[in-house]
């Protein structure tokens, strides 16, 4: 779960008829009664980006002018969130986002504001230039310590290696990394002026993981068969669900450049993985990944991000879009979800968590859900290593 709520706060997230109640506050003082309009707040599992949430206040009495009128109040801390009113022992509230004020307009007694998260760093700041660029060439990189690299040394993030971090969820960081060092998986990367936020979307990429800020915390995931399990959506909390099939989804041949030369500019190989059984259903669906920036420096490492297209992407698949209370917002990102809903005629379906979008002025969220990555298959007993699959 995104969020360490009471069992009464989930009762109350699940129900289609709860009353939410809107959070903001700058420094000390709260001005959520002069919100007129509240923001969407989006989340996805491949990109990765800071937020920048705009709020719309009212400012007939220049309440907000102390903004304009000095400057340096643009740095305090301001604290976007959401909750209920419990009946006896007041709000309970989840923070949303938590940041500075980075730009804001004021004109005919109103205020539109825009705040960012602490993540807005890796927006502005870059990894070398093309004078001197940031190399890890020099040795076999493993992907966990180029992230941790990138996210600290260049974004600016708090370096502290353990669940004390305060920018980084250091629990899932070190499940995540351990995905990569137990079956040594090596990178190499050259970085000429990149920004922090690209870096890490290439990471994303080329492992297939997840990277994205979720309650003041960097998350990374790499999604295995069972992540995490939620609880059922069924008809009594789904408010509306679509779903739809697109066979352009499918990728049953994958290309996979690697072993990038940096002095002659090229990749010395390639490898490729394919599933004969999609090929003959649906006929050739090629895809290929080659990078300047970032590459596997073996055939092992880079044939098991084949394996890993090619086996869970070998076949259409359901994405469904839901409508649902808070509820929705309590689900993290790659969290399991089973769906029932009798119109569509799903039963107990299985998806996985892929995007999330919170719309705070209906109260309602809104995910996409998919079974691309139910499956772990990211796995080196690959026997063909030395075969056909090996293109030099």
């Amino acid at each position: 779960m995104a969020y360490d709520v009471t069992s009464w706060f989930v009762d109350q997230a699940n129900s289609k008829i709860s009353s939410p109640v809107r959070k903001f506050t700058i420094g000390s003082s709260d001005y959520s009664d002069r919100v007129t309009a509240w923001p969407m707040l989006k989340v996805a599992w491949d990109q990765v980006r800071a937020s920048k949430l705009t709020l719309t206040l009212a400012n007939d009495d220049g309440v907000m002018n102390f903004l304009q009128q000095d400057k340096i109040n643009m740095r305090q801390d301001c604290v976007i969130g959401v909750g209920f009113t419990h009946p006896t022992s007041g709000a309970e509230t989840i923070t949303l986002i938590a940041g500075k004020v980075e730009k804001f307009t004021m004109s005919k007694g109103t205020m539109r504001l825009t705040l960012a998260d602490k993540f807005k760093a890796f927006n502005e700041r870059v990894v070398g230039t093309s004078d001197n660029p940031v190399s890890y060439t020099g040795s076999n990189y493993l992907v966990s310590d180029i992230a941790w690299w990138l996210c600290t040394s260049y974004g600016g993030l708090d370096s502290t290696k353990s669940t004390a971090n305060p920018d980084i969820d250091y629990a899932n960081f070190s499940d995540w990394a351990s995905v990569f060092s137990g079956d040594s998986v090596f990178l190499n990367a050259r970085f000429t002026g990149m920004k922090v936020t690209e870096a890490l979307r290439k990471i994303s990429q080329i492992t297939r993981s997840a990277i994205f800020p979720e309650n003041d915390l960097l998350q990374f995931h790499r999604f295995s068969f069972i992540n995490s399990y939620a609880k059922t959506l069924d008809n009594d909390t789904i408010i509306d669900l679509s779903v739809g099939v697109d066979d352009k989804d499918i990728t049953n041949r994958q290309y996979m450049a690697l072993d990038y030369d940096v002095t002659s500019r090229y990749h010395k190989s390639t490898v490729v993985a394919a599933s004969s059984a999609s090929v003959n259903s649906y006929g050739v669906r090629e895809a290929s990944f080659a990078d300047a920036s970032m590459w596997y420096v073996n055939s092992l490492s880079a044939i098991n991000f084949c394996e890993r297209v090619t086996t869970t992407q070998d076949e259409p698949y359901s994405k469904i879009k839901v409508r649902a209370p808070l509820v929705g917002m309590l689900r993290q990102i790659g969290e399991m979800v089973y769906v029932t809903d009798d119109q569509v005629g799903i039963s107990n379906a299985v998806y996985r968590i892929m995007n999330r979008t919170f719309n705070m002025n209906t109260g309602e969220v809104s995910f996409g859900a998919d079974p691309s990555q139910l499956l772990n298959a990211f796995r080196l007993d690959y026997s063909a290593l030395d075969g056909s699959d090996v293109l030099s």
